[in-house]
């Protein structure tokens, strides 16, 4: 059963009328939709509203972060890999989507679909109609338009109460409760002004840091005032959040605020050891990153994430501004990814030892980041964007990110095949082994480990066949066009292997099945084609 959910943070506060109608209509409905603006709390309600949905114990939960998708052209993958769906198959990627959840139970949380919507609506269409027992709950500024499309409208929280006892936990949570009535009632007419907007209120908690309630109110309030004249515009709950925001802002010292700004390039939650890599320099030397990291998680800019750090969205569009302000967004996008670029690198070399698995980790974590990277270098840096694609091509292909190997392949360079002695690259055809994966025929992808000199091994009598030049493809289960029932090992000899890297067509040879369609591309048994091949053992 999946079990795909973020981990979610204690102290939720109030909605117990909107987590039972949650509750209800995910029972009911096969598609809702939570709408509101930025920063009233949406993401929140859907994530407990998934958790207890998973307490449950009846259906799988699997959760999709689409934010940091620029266009759809990977929201087909990103789901995939949200449900665990390693797709290795022939047909169009959002058919095998369809195909893997068909039978499935199981609630399906797509997460912030704003910038996607029609892509999404055809998404969530194909697979409601083709998934009889799937639910899906998105997140969204404005409903999809699914036919029987749920629209929960997602309202601020009750400013006298449930957003007073936010800020009251909020506050405490950062060493400075309120500890007298006077405290609470300023607390009161503070939530008031903010329209109960959660992320405004966890903002201004994230203040008493350094000032008194009363401080905050004072100096708050002046700014309320002013864009309730009319600067701004939108409705006051917009403006309050706006407000908040660039007020909290400008409270930061000056390397908070820059380290705020640089800190927008990332996708993923991050680590400091990366954002002192990536975001030191220049006024903000990496020694002060950690201090400068500490503040913004105080100030409520950035909250922790494991042993990383995370910024919500609407938080990170505001450092976006600033960072074009600044005039960095160029040399910021540069570093990020020449820091992902070198990333990739250490994998490749580490790939075959023993770190192998903390480099599957690492790789899927980065994986949002990695694909901005790749997105960069393709219209700054072509010939790096071609060397990154080779990087990740079979880590990607090996292990669930087959389609956004297959994507990023087609945009940075066509195939060419590698000549016998040019090379171990890190898509050389039966030299990587596949950490498990879980695929559409069921089981765990097993992998494979190298034998002598790099030619590839299995284990407990599962070899991998070795393909003499000149023989016949596997015709057991392996017609074209067909599957093998495990296909987490890899075939191929390395003077016949294939290369998701170079500049020209490649007929499939022994051992070699063309995809067809898809992401992979076209190609006929035989013939030449531009699509990235994937080796496949009898």
């Amino acid at each position: 059963m999946l079990r795909n959910l973020p981990a979610v943070p204690p102290g939720f506060v109030g909605r117990r009328g909107e987590l039972a109608h949650l509750d209800d209509a995910l029972r009911e409905e096969r598609v809702v939709t939570l709408t509101g603006a930025g920063g009233v709390g949406k993401s929140r309600l859907a994530l407990e509203a998934a958790d207890r949905v998973l307490h449950a114990g009846e259906r799988g939960v699997a959760w999709a972060d689409l934010w940091p998708l620029r266009d759809d052209r990977l929201l087909v993958a990103t789901v995939a890999d949200a449900v665990d769906f390693a797709d290795h198959t022939t047909d169009q990627a959002l058919d095998s989507l369809a195909a893997w959840l068909a039978d499935r139970d199981a609630l399906l949380v797509l997460d912030s679909c704003e910038h996607l919507v029609g892509p999404c609506r055809r998404l969530v269409a194909r697979l409601t109609s083709a998934c009889p027992r799937l639910t899906v709950l998105a997140t969204s500024r404005e409903p999809l338009g699914v036919p029987g499309e749920h629209v929960v409208a997602v309202e601020p929280l009750p400013p006298a109460t449930d957003a007073v006892e936010m800020f009251r936990l909020r506050a405490a949570a950062a060493g400075t409760p309120l500890s007298s009535p006077a405290d609470m009632v300023t607390a009161a007419r503070l939530c008031e002004r903010l329209e109960g907007m959660p992320l405004a209120v966890e903002l201004i908690a994230g203040q008493l840091a350094h000032r008194t309630v009363g401080e905050v109110e004072l100096e708050l309030g002046r700014r309320l005032d002013i864009t309730a004249d009319g600067p701004l515009p939108g409705p006051p709950r917009h403006r309050a959040v706006r407000t908040t925001i660039g007020w909290s802002h400008e409270l930061c010292a000056p390397v908070e605020r820059l380290l705020w700004a640089r800190m927008s390039v990332f996708r993923e939650p991050v680590d400091a050891t990366t954002v002192r890599l990536v975001c030191g320099g220049g006024p903000l030397p990496e020694s002060d990153v950690d201090r400068a990291l500490t503040g913004l998680v105080r100030k409520s800019v950035l909250s922790r994430a494991g042993s990383g750090y995370r910024m919500l969205d609407t938080v990170r569009e505001y450092g976006r501004m600033w960072l074009d302000q600044v005039g960095e967004s160029r040399e910021s996008a540069d570093r990020h990814a020449s820091h992902f670029l070198a990333m990739a690198r250490d994998a490749q070399a580490g790939w075959l030892g023993e770190q192998q698995a903390r480099w599957y980790e690492r790789l899927g974590s980065a994986h949002a980041d990695l694909c901005a990277a790749l997105d960069h270098l393709l219209s700054a840096r072509p010939d790096a964007a071609l060397e990154l694609t080779g990087l990740l091509a079979f880590p990607w292909s090996c292990c669930g990110h087959l389609r956004e190997a297959a994507v990023y392949g087609g945009r940075a360079g066509p195939v060419r095949r590698v000549r016998p002695g040019q090379g171990e690259g890190p898509v050389g055809a039966g030299r990587h082994p596949c950490p498990a994966r879980r695929t559409r025929t069921g089981g765990a992808a097993r992998g494979v480990l190298p034998g002598p000199r790099g030619s590839p091994g299995g284990r407990r009598g599962n070899p991998v066949r070795r393909l003499s030049p000149g023989a016949d493809p596997p015709a057991s289960g392996a017609a074209h066009g067909g599957q093998t029932r495990d296909r987490g090992r890899v075939a191929g000899s390395r003077r016949d292997g294939v290369h998701l890297r170079g500049a020209r067509s490649v007929p499939p040879g022994p051992g070699v099945r063309a995809h067809r369609g898809g992401a992979a591309g076209r190609g006929t048994p035989g013939g030449g084609g531009t699509a990235a091949r994937l080796c496949r053992p009898r």
